[in-house]
Protein backbone atom coordinates (compact mmCIF):
# COMPACT_ATOMS: atom_id res chain seq x y z
CA UNK A 1 0.00 0.00 0.00
CA UNK A 2 3.36 2.12 -0.67
CA UNK A 3 3.05 2.54 3.12
CA UNK A 4 5.85 1.36 5.25
CA UNK A 5 3.39 -0.01 8.11
CA UNK A 6 -0.10 -1.35 8.04
CA UNK A 7 -3.04 0.37 8.06
CA UNK A 8 -5.26 -0.68 10.55
CA UNK A 9 -8.78 0.04 11.72
CA UNK A 10 -9.82 -0.12 15.56
CA UNK A 11 -10.98 -3.85 15.33
CA UNK A 12 -7.82 -4.82 13.82
CA UNK A 13 -9.08 -5.22 10.15
CA UNK A 14 -7.36 -3.55 7.12
CA UNK A 15 -8.31 -0.16 5.41
CA UNK A 16 -6.98 2.04 2.99
CA UNK A 17 -4.07 4.38 3.89
CA UNK A 18 -4.77 8.29 4.56
CA UNK A 19 -3.59 10.46 1.81
CA UNK A 20 -1.36 12.07 4.63
CA UNK A 21 0.46 8.52 5.49
CA UNK A 22 0.82 8.23 2.02
CA UNK A 23 2.87 11.22 1.87
CA UNK A 24 4.35 10.92 4.77
CA UNK A 25 6.50 7.88 3.47
CA UNK A 26 6.70 9.06 -0.22
CA UNK A 27 10.60 10.81 0.21
CA UNK A 28 11.84 6.86 1.34
CA UNK A 29 9.85 5.20 -1.55
CA UNK A 30 11.62 7.80 -4.04
CA UNK A 31 14.90 7.40 -2.33
CA UNK A 32 14.50 3.48 -2.60
CA UNK A 33 13.78 3.51 -6.63
CA UNK A 34 16.29 6.19 -7.12
CA UNK A 35 19.34 3.69 -5.22
CA UNK A 36 18.06 0.55 -6.73
CA UNK A 37 17.14 1.69 -10.16
CA UNK A 38 14.24 -0.83 -11.23
CA UNK A 39 13.26 -1.74 -14.70
CA UNK A 40 9.95 -1.74 -13.76
CA UNK A 41 7.41 -1.38 -10.37
CA UNK A 42 4.56 -3.44 -10.00
CA UNK A 43 1.71 -1.42 -8.55
CA UNK A 44 -0.41 -3.69 -6.82
CA UNK A 45 -3.67 -2.50 -6.43
CA UNK A 46 -5.56 0.87 -6.71
CA UNK A 47 -2.99 2.92 -4.05
CA UNK A 48 -0.47 2.35 -5.14
CA UNK A 49 -0.91 3.37 -8.89
CA UNK A 50 -2.69 6.36 -7.81
CA UNK A 51 0.61 7.42 -6.05
CA UNK A 52 2.42 6.52 -9.07
CA UNK A 53 0.48 7.71 -11.95
CA UNK A 54 -2.30 10.48 -9.87
CA UNK A 55 -5.70 10.55 -11.68
CA UNK A 56 -4.97 8.01 -14.03
CA UNK A 57 -8.16 6.18 -13.86
CA UNK A 58 -9.56 2.92 -12.14
CA UNK A 59 -7.07 -0.16 -12.06
CA UNK A 60 -9.50 -2.49 -13.65
CA UNK A 61 -8.53 -0.04 -17.16
CA UNK A 62 -4.62 0.18 -16.38
CA UNK A 63 -4.07 -3.70 -15.58
CA UNK A 64 -2.40 -5.45 -18.23
CA UNK A 65 -0.50 -1.70 -20.02
CA UNK A 66 2.73 -0.39 -19.06
CA UNK A 67 2.80 2.99 -18.54
CA UNK A 68 6.07 5.35 -18.36
CA UNK A 69 7.34 7.14 -15.39
CA UNK A 70 9.73 9.59 -13.83
CA UNK A 71 10.13 9.30 -10.24
CA UNK A 72 12.17 11.27 -8.72
CA UNK A 73 15.56 11.33 -11.06
CA UNK A 74 14.63 7.53 -12.34
CA UNK A 75 12.59 6.81 -14.91
CA UNK A 76 10.84 3.65 -15.25
CA UNK A 77 7.78 1.37 -16.21
CA UNK A 78 5.15 1.02 -13.73
CA UNK A 79 2.81 -1.84 -14.41
CA UNK A 80 -0.73 -2.05 -12.49
CA UNK A 81 -1.97 -5.50 -11.10
CA UNK A 82 -5.04 -5.96 -9.41
CA UNK A 83 -4.68 -6.50 -5.53
CA UNK A 84 -4.27 -10.41 -4.60
CA UNK A 85 -7.22 -9.89 -2.35
CA UNK A 86 -9.31 -8.49 -4.82
CA UNK A 87 -8.72 -11.19 -6.92
CA UNK A 88 -9.46 -13.82 -4.03
CA UNK A 89 -13.12 -11.98 -2.79
CA UNK A 90 -13.88 -12.50 -6.69
CA UNK A 91 -12.63 -15.94 -6.45
CA UNK A 92 -15.14 -16.65 -3.57
CA UNK A 93 -18.46 -15.98 -5.88
CA UNK A 94 -18.73 -12.01 -5.91
CA UNK A 95 -18.88 -10.93 -9.41
CA UNK A 96 -21.58 -13.19 -11.50
CA UNK A 97 -20.59 -11.82 -15.07
CA UNK A 98 -16.85 -13.37 -15.05
CA UNK A 99 -15.77 -16.37 -13.42
CA UNK A 100 -13.32 -15.61 -10.89
CA UNK A 101 -11.00 -18.46 -12.00
CA UNK A 102 -10.74 -16.07 -15.24
CA UNK A 103 -10.02 -13.29 -13.39
CA UNK A 104 -7.23 -15.05 -11.37
CA UNK A 105 -6.11 -16.24 -15.27
CA UNK A 106 -5.81 -12.74 -16.30
CA UNK A 107 -4.19 -11.56 -13.48
CA UNK A 108 -1.20 -14.17 -13.08
CA UNK A 109 -0.73 -13.31 -16.63
CA UNK A 110 0.14 -9.24 -16.15
CA UNK A 111 2.71 -10.49 -13.70
CA UNK A 112 3.96 -12.97 -16.01
CA UNK A 113 4.33 -10.68 -18.71
CA UNK A 114 6.12 -8.13 -16.43
CA UNK A 115 8.50 -10.87 -15.03
CA UNK A 116 9.04 -11.98 -18.99
CA UNK A 117 9.29 -8.31 -20.21
CA UNK A 118 12.28 -7.58 -16.85
CA UNK A 119 14.48 -9.49 -19.52
CA UNK A 120 14.81 -7.33 -22.98
CA UNK A 121 13.18 -3.81 -21.41
CA UNK A 122 15.04 -0.56 -21.39
CA UNK A 123 14.28 2.58 -19.71
CA UNK A 124 11.00 4.55 -21.23
CA UNK A 125 11.34 7.88 -23.11
CA UNK A 126 9.33 10.45 -20.59
CA UNK A 127 8.42 13.61 -22.62
CA UNK A 128 9.02 16.82 -20.78
CA UNK A 129 6.37 19.72 -20.90
CA UNK A 130 8.81 22.14 -22.53
CA UNK A 131 9.93 19.00 -25.12
CA UNK A 132 6.16 19.18 -25.81
CA UNK A 133 5.69 23.07 -26.13
CA UNK A 134 8.79 22.90 -28.22
CA UNK A 135 7.94 24.75 -32.13
CA UNK A 136 3.76 26.10 -30.64
CA UNK A 137 3.24 29.61 -31.71
CA UNK A 138 0.12 31.68 -31.65
CA UNK A 139 -1.26 33.30 -34.93
CA UNK A 140 -3.18 36.99 -34.83
CA UNK A 141 -3.66 38.11 -38.04
CA UNK A 142 -5.98 37.19 -40.85
CA UNK A 143 -2.98 37.01 -43.31
CA UNK A 144 -1.24 34.74 -40.68
CA UNK A 145 -4.16 32.46 -40.94
CA UNK A 146 -4.48 31.96 -44.18
CA UNK A 147 -0.61 31.69 -45.16
CA UNK A 148 -0.27 29.41 -42.92
CA UNK A 149 -3.19 27.13 -44.03
CA UNK A 150 -2.36 27.41 -47.84
CA UNK A 151 1.17 26.31 -47.73
CA UNK A 152 0.21 23.58 -45.22
CA UNK A 153 -2.43 22.26 -47.70
CA UNK A 154 -0.63 19.56 -48.57
CA UNK A 155 1.43 18.15 -45.43
CA UNK A 156 -0.38 15.91 -43.24
CA UNK A 157 -1.80 17.72 -39.51
CA UNK A 158 -3.70 17.17 -36.72
CA UNK A 159 -6.99 19.47 -36.10
CA UNK A 160 -8.21 20.47 -32.63
CA UNK A 161 -10.77 23.00 -31.08
CA UNK A 162 -12.21 24.47 -28.41
CA UNK A 163 -15.36 25.45 -28.52
CA UNK A 164 -18.22 26.71 -25.55
CA UNK A 165 -20.92 24.04 -26.03
CA UNK A 166 -20.92 20.40 -26.67
CA UNK A 167 -23.06 20.66 -29.97
CA UNK A 168 -22.77 23.87 -32.67
CA UNK A 169 -26.71 24.23 -32.51
CA UNK A 170 -27.23 26.84 -29.83
CA UNK A 171 -27.55 30.57 -30.76
CA UNK A 172 -24.33 31.20 -29.31
CA UNK A 173 -22.41 28.24 -30.08
CA UNK A 174 -18.86 29.25 -30.93
CA UNK A 175 -15.66 27.80 -32.22
CA UNK A 176 -13.40 29.58 -29.52
CA UNK A 177 -10.18 28.67 -31.16
CA UNK A 178 -8.25 25.87 -33.87
CA UNK A 179 -4.85 24.55 -33.31
CA UNK A 180 -2.56 22.51 -36.22
CA UNK A 181 -0.17 20.98 -35.37
CA UNK A 182 1.61 19.56 -39.01
CA UNK A 183 3.94 16.64 -39.86
CA UNK A 184 7.05 19.47 -40.01
CA UNK A 185 6.98 19.56 -36.43
CA UNK A 186 4.95 22.89 -35.99
CA UNK A 187 2.25 23.44 -34.53
CA UNK A 188 -0.04 26.60 -33.95
CA UNK A 189 -3.28 28.19 -31.91
CA UNK A 190 -5.23 30.93 -33.65
CA UNK A 191 -8.51 32.84 -32.11
CA UNK A 192 -11.61 32.50 -34.14
CA UNK A 193 -14.57 33.26 -32.31
CA UNK A 194 -13.88 33.78 -28.47
CA UNK A 195 -16.45 35.56 -26.15
CA UNK A 196 -14.54 39.25 -26.78
CA UNK A 197 -14.63 38.94 -31.01
CA UNK A 198 -11.16 38.66 -32.00
CA UNK A 199 -12.00 39.42 -36.09
CA UNK A 200 -15.06 40.90 -37.73
CA UNK A 201 -17.73 38.71 -39.23
CA UNK A 202 -16.11 38.50 -42.45
CA UNK A 203 -12.83 37.84 -41.40
CA UNK A 204 -14.12 35.11 -39.69
CA UNK A 205 -16.00 33.88 -42.40
CA UNK A 206 -12.99 34.02 -44.86
CA UNK A 207 -11.31 31.92 -42.34
CA UNK A 208 -13.66 29.12 -41.98
CA UNK A 209 -13.53 28.94 -45.73
CA UNK A 210 -10.11 28.55 -45.91
CA UNK A 211 -10.15 26.45 -42.79
CA UNK A 212 -12.34 24.41 -45.28
CA UNK A 213 -10.18 24.25 -47.87
CA UNK A 214 -7.02 23.35 -46.05
CA UNK A 215 -9.18 20.26 -44.60
CA UNK A 216 -10.29 19.00 -47.86
CA UNK A 217 -7.12 19.18 -49.93
CA UNK A 218 -7.06 15.41 -49.44
CA UNK A 219 -3.82 15.38 -47.02
CA UNK A 220 -4.18 13.60 -44.04
CA UNK A 221 -6.30 14.70 -41.28
CA UNK A 222 -6.01 13.61 -38.04
CA UNK A 223 -8.19 14.71 -35.28
CA UNK A 224 -8.66 12.46 -31.88
CA UNK A 225 -12.55 12.20 -31.47
CA UNK A 226 -12.86 13.06 -34.65
CA UNK A 227 -16.84 13.39 -34.74
CA UNK A 228 -16.77 15.88 -32.52
CA UNK A 229 -14.71 17.88 -34.55
CA UNK A 230 -16.65 16.79 -38.16
CA UNK A 231 -19.70 17.95 -36.63
CA UNK A 232 -18.67 21.53 -35.46
CA UNK A 233 -16.60 21.95 -38.53
CA UNK A 234 -19.51 20.65 -41.42
CA UNK A 235 -21.85 22.78 -39.57
CA UNK A 236 -19.37 25.81 -39.82
CA UNK A 237 -17.52 25.32 -43.00
CA UNK A 238 -19.94 23.16 -44.95
CA UNK A 239 -21.05 19.24 -45.32
CA UNK A 240 -17.85 18.46 -47.61
CA UNK A 241 -15.45 18.15 -44.51
CA UNK A 242 -17.12 15.36 -43.61
CA UNK A 243 -15.09 13.81 -47.38
CA UNK A 244 -12.09 14.96 -45.56
CA UNK A 245 -8.83 12.09 -45.11
CA UNK A 246 -9.54 11.64 -41.73
CA UNK A 247 -8.05 9.76 -39.00
CA UNK A 248 -9.02 9.21 -35.57
CA UNK A 249 -6.09 7.98 -32.61
CA UNK A 250 -9.13 7.34 -30.31
CA UNK A 251 -10.92 5.21 -32.76
CA UNK A 252 -7.22 3.35 -33.02
CA UNK A 253 -6.86 3.25 -29.35
CA UNK A 254 -9.59 1.53 -29.14
CA UNK A 255 -8.87 -0.70 -31.54
CA UNK A 256 -6.05 -1.38 -29.57
CA UNK A 257 -8.19 -2.19 -26.32
CA UNK A 258 -11.76 -1.86 -26.18
CA UNK A 259 -11.88 -1.27 -22.52
CA UNK A 260 -14.12 1.25 -21.35
CA UNK A 261 -12.67 4.84 -19.90
CA UNK A 262 -9.02 3.85 -21.61
CA UNK A 263 -9.34 5.93 -24.59
CA UNK A 264 -9.38 10.02 -23.75
CA UNK A 265 -6.27 12.02 -24.87
CA UNK A 266 -4.90 12.70 -21.53
CA UNK A 267 -5.24 8.95 -20.82
CA UNK A 268 -3.40 7.83 -24.21
CA UNK A 269 -0.64 10.36 -23.72
CA UNK A 270 0.49 9.37 -20.39
CA UNK A 271 0.10 5.51 -21.28
CA UNK A 272 2.53 6.34 -24.69
CA UNK A 273 4.67 9.17 -23.44
CA UNK A 274 4.61 9.75 -19.48
CA UNK A 275 3.20 12.85 -19.66
CA UNK A 276 0.10 14.16 -17.96
CA UNK A 277 -0.80 16.18 -20.45
CA UNK A 278 -4.30 18.03 -19.03
CA UNK A 279 -2.19 18.88 -15.89
CA UNK A 280 -0.11 21.40 -17.82
CA UNK A 281 -2.63 24.14 -17.95
CA UNK A 282 -4.88 25.42 -14.66
CA UNK A 283 -7.86 26.15 -17.41
CA UNK A 284 -11.62 24.82 -16.37
CA UNK A 285 -12.81 23.17 -19.67
CA UNK A 286 -16.34 23.41 -18.70
CA UNK A 287 -15.83 27.47 -18.65
CA UNK A 288 -13.81 27.64 -22.19
CA UNK A 289 -15.22 30.82 -22.36
CA UNK A 290 -13.88 31.91 -19.22
CA UNK A 291 -10.13 31.05 -20.16
CA UNK A 292 -8.28 34.61 -20.75
CA UNK A 293 -6.80 33.49 -24.14
CA UNK A 294 -3.43 33.13 -23.72
CA UNK A 295 -4.52 29.91 -21.78
CA UNK A 296 -7.40 28.57 -24.84
CA UNK A 297 -4.30 29.14 -27.06
CA UNK A 298 -2.10 27.06 -25.28
CA UNK A 299 -4.58 24.56 -24.26
CA UNK A 300 -5.46 23.74 -27.60
CA UNK A 301 -2.33 23.89 -28.90
CA UNK A 302 -0.86 21.09 -26.95
CA UNK A 303 -4.06 19.13 -27.57
CA UNK A 304 -3.44 19.25 -31.38
CA UNK A 305 0.02 17.89 -30.69
CA UNK A 306 -0.46 15.45 -28.43
CA UNK A 307 -3.63 14.53 -31.29
CA UNK A 308 -0.50 14.15 -34.25
CA UNK A 309 1.80 12.38 -31.82
CA UNK A 310 -0.47 9.40 -30.60
CA UNK A 311 -1.54 9.40 -34.25
CA UNK A 312 1.90 8.99 -35.39
CA UNK A 313 2.89 6.58 -32.28
CA UNK A 314 -0.67 4.30 -32.84
CA UNK A 315 -0.37 4.42 -37.08
CA UNK A 316 1.84 1.28 -37.62
CA UNK A 317 0.75 -0.52 -33.73
CA UNK A 318 -2.46 -0.93 -35.09
CA UNK A 319 -1.08 -2.21 -38.81
CA UNK A 320 0.83 -4.92 -37.38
Amino acid sequence: NVVRTRPQMPSGANRTPTIEEIEFYTPSLIDDIERTHPKLILAVGGIPLSWALPGIGPISVCRGRRFPVKIGKHKTWVYPVHHPSYILWIENGMDQDVPGLEWKRAWMRDIQNAVSDVKTITPPEVLSANTLRKNVRVLTTLNEIVDFLRKNQDYQAALDIETNAKRPYGTDARILSVAISTELDETVAFPLQPKNPFFSPIEVETIFVELGAFLCSGAGRVAYNSAFEMEWLCFFSGREIARANWHDPMAKAFVLDSRKLGHGLDFMFRLEFGLPLKALSQLNVKKMDEATLDELLEYNALDAKAAWMLDQRLHDRVHK
